[in-house]
């Protein structure tokens, strides 16, 4: 007899008891799973009798009884699978023959069924062993051939049924298919609806329901899974009488009690929190210590009492909740299956605790508990999200506690992961956006990248649609969205945010019970918006109630609370506010004291601390100039801010603020050490960007004359190395950060090579993450993972450079350069250093074998210097340039700085036609000073006198000046003549033509024997950047432009694109050694941060370049060729009597081809507009 039901192997090849199918090599894997739900559809059964009863009338017979065929009547086919079943009797009675075919029959369907069912729980069990999803396919797919058989008992089918939902569960749980769990809901309804509703294992269906139900609800947040899952829960404990099994009642009550706390949380019903914990105490009571289950009604227990903790703060409740879970945790040993989520709960009660009582034990305990969670579960399933989302809630903690940024950096991480291991649309998603949000707030705080801000909002809005409006959960994330739209209108106002948050915010506190944990932080943001709104209007309605709502939260928060610490400093505030209005000096006193009790009350190491002392020392300032109490004289505030100043665990941010404070609040004669600690917190605080254009922005908020108002306290304090030394450390702050990563290393290779290779490794990619364009087509999650791993860089490559400093001889490794170093910028001639401050104006003469020379400029102010910046730079970007307007700036420039300085350096015998290096510092670097002068008939001009080039700093200076071994080894590199690569664009796509570019080339074909030249379409940004590296001289013939909003956007038009700074800056061209840059704006700095120098000249510069000359603003075309021919004639002048080319001889050229162009009669501007940088 032909056999139509499946075939299948029940046992491993080779005998062997446990082996891993290759289950996509079963016919049956590509049915449709959810068939077997119709169980009247079960294919095979129909050709099954067909085949094994030969007479109709036993066939219809044989039909009725297992509900298939057409014989079914209407009324038939209506009825239940369980009402056909119930009909086995008096059939067997009728029809003995039939009923001996149906046996056989039966009997080998269950064979069949039993076997499989045996494979699909011995699959199960191996994954619950090894956790291999590999065995979890396994058993489900062993299950659904067996459920693809055609048995017509309706009890095995609902028990296989409702297996097949636990199975499916537990995939979800393992790989987060929602697919998975949809399904699992189908087959255990399916189930329920075959069970004979009140019959044994009614109860354990309508709990697989249940529990699909609950997973569901964690992933939509629809309420009304949550509340069909507690429906099913208490019908399953109704089946059960306190005679049934404790184990199996106390389960399905654990279960129940578990969803009453999760509904509680959603509807603030106390009534459900009350009544999962007397479900949860009754079961308890039922099972005895060292019975099965009782670890889940204990771990059930212990999330209900720590709800109840945050509903009404009661301590006992998170004493026995921790209790609870302890003993939980030891009835789970490592390796047991539900650890994970005993050590996640109870590092959140630990986390809880330490927020109620400051305790850090407990904070470390938490994250020690939740790292264990993170480890056992593997990467992908849904606890291991859970896992990492406390492990982020906890690092960020820490991070409040401590201040250290590797904590926040691994929280937002953490996050991150957590928010793409969750499901779209799940409830965890929102926690953890929410979470993620939290962190990117607190890193704006501490570094002020409005882009943190954006985030942190973004994310907040995204978690809210997630949750049911009316939520405690919904409650929460609409007092964070509060938070941040206040900062944001802080930051930028806009309408009426703050009397729409006040009104919400008013509304929704009457809602927190008294001791709800969320009560105090809802007023503390109450009382800011009104501090805001107070601001705006000045109604001292708005102070008042900011006050009144302060002095509620501390009543409400216990000492060592987070709350109370941030009210301790922020009620002083009001007070200030309203002293100012009212001038009642109680309020100072109360100011005072609370600032005080602050400091007492916070721990040494909190971040907060630092804004603590800044505004103790405020409120002395303030106190002691109304009333001249010596009490708290200068010296006490100045101790607070220095204080303040070297709290490491502060943001840099913070530290900054504190230290600026200093420097304002102490006579600027003692000010000096406050200068010093802000120059050394501004390049910390600058470095935590991880781009360099994004710390150029950062730089624009420093004030500009900072550091020259430093150089001169420290001139005022006669110390003139120490001025040289601080105006070196605080200018050009972005060239000297990236100049670290390329540092020299010979030395520290020859005596510990390990060391050497691993800080050139980081340094690499610090670079490279510094230069480079924004990831933008990465996730935005994907792009927070990448900036990560650059703090982690960073962190690794200061490490190695502190290891470096415990090396002997290496202690001032990559500190700032000392005097004595910066002195051997002058080994070729004088330089000339300007500082101009607001309390003074000087000149700093270095020469190479003498002390620093100060040359008071007694009659020059900053204001003037400002003036003639402002005019300048007004007339070299009008259309039509006024000569007479420049030619008075020059004259200003002689008679207020140079002419002094000439009249110095022949006094100190520097001969005529000697070179002379310029840095000028603020504005000053902005204007012409090598072309200073009476500018009249018979009077010498500064170009006249000596001959100018400049530097951006003395560090740079001084390394052009060290011997480079590319040039001054003659039996490496014999005399010889450069090859010149000449950059050729005269008809550039997009830009307007530039007709003397071919003038220009014939010039330099005639004069430099050696070119390389890249014309129109050769001029391509890659082969120009390829070229190169294999030229040591370079001519660039094209357009040039600079960007005011972003110079490192600076660039030279080539013919397919742009050639930009950032290009240039990426390149390492040790060979280079000229370069000659015939394109407009090539040497035009950013007049909102002139001490950085950002130009192209500057880049090719810090590329390798040693001699560079280009053009201060935009330069007249005509003008090119004239300038290349005298300035290579000069260069090449010995090219006939077989003598080399000299880089250093640039100036020199350069300071003739001026001179040509100036007898030519062109106006002054166009003849200025050209300046040499370097050796």
């Amino acid at each position: 007899m032909a056999n139509s039901t499946p075939q299948f192997q029940t046992q491993p090849p080779g005998g062997e008891s446990h082996y891993s199918p290759d289950y996509t090599t079963m016919g049956w894997v590509n049915q449709p799973r959810m068939n077997v739900l119709n169980p009247t559809g079960v294919p095979g059964l129909q050709e099954l009798v067909n085949s094994s009863v030969a007479q109709p009338d036993q066939r219809k017979l044989m039909y009725a009884m297992l509900g298939i065929g057409d014989s079914m009547s209407p009324d038939q086919s209506k009825k239940s699978p369980q009402m056909l079943l119930n009909a086995d009797a008096q059939v067997y009675d009728e029809t003995p023959s039939a009923n001996k075919v149906l046996k056989s029959i039966l009997i080998r369907l269950s064979l069949q069924f039993g076997d499989l069912l045996l494979l699909s729980v011995q699959a199960q069990d191996r994954f619950k062993q090894n956790r291999d999803a590999g065995d979890l396919k396994g058993a489900i797919h062993y299950l659904l051939q067996a459920l693809h058989l055609p048995v017509p008992l309706h009890v095995l089918r609902a028990a296989a049924m409702g297996h097949m939902g636990e199975l499916l569960v537990g995939s979800y749980k393992h790989c987060g298919s929602l697919q998975d769990l949809k399904e699992s809901i189908l087959y255990c309804r399916g189930a329920v609806l075959l069970w004979t509703p009140g019959h044994p294992g009614h109860s354990y269906l309508l709990n697989g329901v249940a529990n699909c139900l609950r997973f569901s609800f964690r992933e939509s947040g629809n309420i009304g899974d949550l509340d069909e899952a507690i429906s099913c829960y208490t019908k399953a404990v109704s089946l059960h009488s306190p005679d049934d099994r404790a184990v199996d009642r106390s389960e399905i009550s654990s279960n129940l009690a578990g969803c009453l706390r999760v509904r509680f949380q959603q509807t603030g019903d106390v009534s459900d929190l009350e009544s999962a914990i007397g479900y949860l105490k009754e079961g308890l009571q039922r099972i005895p210590p060292g019975r099965p289950g009782r670890f889940t009604i204990l771990y059930n227990l212990g999330s209900c009492l720590r709800a109840s903790h945050e509903h009404n703060g009661s301590d006992s409740d998170m004493g026995e909740a921790i209790s609870y879970l302890e003993e939980a945790l030891s009835l789970c040993p490592p390796g047991h299956e539900q650890r994970s989520a005993i050590l996640g709960n109870l590092a959140f009660c630990l986390l809880d605790k330490y927020e109620r009582g400051g305790d850090a034990q407990d904070l470390e305990e938490s994250i020690r508990y939740v790292s264990e969670a993170v480890d056992i579960k593997p990467a992908g399933c849904l606890d291991h999200s859970n896992a990492l989302r406390l492990l982020g809630c906890c690092l960020h903690m820490r991070h409040l506690q401590l201040g250290e940024d590797k904590d926040l950096e691994d929280a937002i991480l953490s996050h991150s992961n957590a928010v793409l291991l969750s499901s779209s649309g799940s409830m965890h998603r929102a926690e953890s956006l929410q979470n993620l949000a939290a962190c990117f707030l607190t890193r704006y705080h501490r570094q002020d990248n409005a882009k943190d801000l954006v985030k942190g909002f973004k994310y907040l809005v995204d978690a809210l649609r997630l949750v049911p409006p009316g939520s405690f959960h919904y409650r929460s994330i609409v007092l964070e969205i509060s938070r941040c739209s206040l900062t944001l209108h802080e930051r930028q106002p806009t309408g009426d945010i703050p009397d729409k948050i006040t009104e919400m915010l008013k509304q929704m506190i009457p809602h927190y019970p008294l001791n709800h944990t969320s009560r105090p932080s809802a007023m503390n943001i109450l009382a800011s918006t009104l501090e805001n709104q107070y601001a705006k209007s000045g109604n001292i309605r708005y102070l008042e109630e900011a006050i009144q709502y302060h002095r509620e939260v501390m009543e409400l928060s216990p000492p060592g609370e987070t709350s109370r610490i941030f009210t301790r400093a922020n009620l002083p505030r009001c007070l200030i506010a309203r002293y100012a209005q009212q001038r009642q000096i109680q309020d100072l006193r109360e100011a005072i004291d609370s600032l005080q009790q602050a400091i007492q009350d916070t721990p040494s190491g909190h971040p907060l601390l630092c804004d603590i002392q800044v505004q103790l020392a405020s409120v002395y300032s303030e106190y002691f100039s109304t009333l001249k109490e010596l009490g708290y004289a200068v010296d006490s505030w100045e101790a607070l801010l220095k204080a303040a100043t070297n709290h490491s665990a502060a943001s840099l941010k913070a530290r900054l603020r504190a230290a600026l404070k200093w420097i304002f609040s102490v006579d600027h004669a003692s000010s000096l050490p406050a200068y010093q600690k802000y120059l050394e917190l501004a390049d910390q605080y600058i470095l935590v960007r991880r781009s360099i254009t994004s710390r150029h922005q950062l730089l624009r908020s420093i004030p500009r004359h900072l550091v020259s108002d430093g150089a001169a306290a420290a001139i005022n304090a006669d110390d003139i190395k120490r001025a040289v030394e601080l105006l070196e450390q605080g200018r050009t702050i972005l060239w000297s950060q990236l100049n670290r990563y390329r540092t020299p290393l010979d030395s520290l290779e020859r005596v510990n090579p390990q060391i050497a290779a691993e800080f050139m490794r980081l340094s690499q990619l610090l670079e490279r993450s510094a230069v480079a364009n924004p990831s933008t087509h990465l996730p935005e999650l994907s792009m927070e993972q990448e900036a990560s791993r650059y703090s982690q860089f960073a962190r690794d490559w200061s490490d190695v450079v502190e290891r470096t400093r415990q090396i002997e001889g290496f202690e001032t490794f990559l500190q700032p350069p000392s005097y004595s170093t910066l002195q051997q910028s002058s080994k070729n001639g004088p330089v000339i250093v300007i500082n101009a401050s607001s309390f003074r104006c000087d000149v700093i003469i270095i020469l190479k074998d003498a002390d620093p020379i100060l040359l008071p400029l007694i009659h020059t102010r900053l204001s003037d210097i400002l003036v003639l910046a402002q005019n300048f730079d007004r007339e070299i970007r009008a259309a039509t340039i006024d000569s007479a307007q420049i030619l008075g700036v020059l004259r200003a420039l002689w008679d207020d700085i140079v002419q002094p300085v000439v009249v110095k350096l022949q006094e100190l015998d520097i001969a005529p036609g000697s070179r002379i290096w310029w840095c000028p510092t603020s504005l000053l670097a902005t204007l012409p000073l090598h072309a200073a002068g009476p500018h009249r008939r018979n009077k010498l001009n500064l170009c006249d006198i000596y001959i100018s080039s400049y530097t951006p700093t003395l560090s740079a200076l001084a390394k052009l000046n060290s011997d480079p071994p590319s040039l001054m080894d003659p039996s490496r590199h014999p005399p010889s003549l450069p090859h010149l690569l000449v950059v050729a664009q005269p008809d550039t796509p997009g830009q307007p033509q530039i007709p003397c570019v071919k003038e220009e080339l014939e010039k330099l074909e005639k004069l430099v024997p050696l070119t390389e030249i890249l014309l129109s379409e050769h001029g391509t940004c890659d082969n120009v950047l390829s070229k190169l590296q294999r030229h040591g001289w370079v001519h660039f013939m094209c357009h040039g432009s600079r960007s005011q909003e972003d110079p490192f956007k600076s660039c030279f038009w080539l013919y397919d694109k742009s050639l930009t700074l950032l290009d240039i800056v990426e390149a390492r061209l040790p060979d280079a050694q000229f370069a000659c840059l015939s394109a407009c704006h090539s040497a035009a700095g950013d007049a909102n941060t002139p001490d950085e120098t950002i130009h192209l000249a500057a880049a090719l510069q810090f590329t390798g370049f040693r001699s560079v000359i280009g053009t201060m603003y935009a330069m007249a075309d005509i003008d090119g060729p004239i300038v290349a021919e005298e300035v290579y004639n000069h260069l090449f002048r010995r090219k006939e009597m077989g003598g080399s080319a000299d880089y250093r001889d640039a100036a020199e050229a350069l300071n003739i081809a001026t001179k040509v162009l100036k007898k030519r009669g062109v106006p002054v501007e166009r003849w200025i507009n050209f300046v040499h940088f370097g050796a």
